[in-house]
């Protein structure tokens, strides 16, 4: 699946490009938010699917 350019730009929009990979820096507070995310999702198909 592509990234949009349009919401890379928005989420670059006034951002110090170094920090972009920095520690802590967006990509790190992208990799959390994708993380919880996953976790959310895998979460919700035990329940449907009557896993544990």
């Amino acid at each position: 699946m592509a990234i949009e350019k349009e919401l890379l730009d928005q989420l670059l929009a006034g951002r110090d490009p170094n920090e972009v990979f920095a520690k802590h820096g967006l990509l790190d507070d992208l990799k959390k938010a994708l993380s919880g995310t996953g976790t959310r999702r895998q979460g919700s198909c035990r329940r449907i699917s009557g896993g544990a």
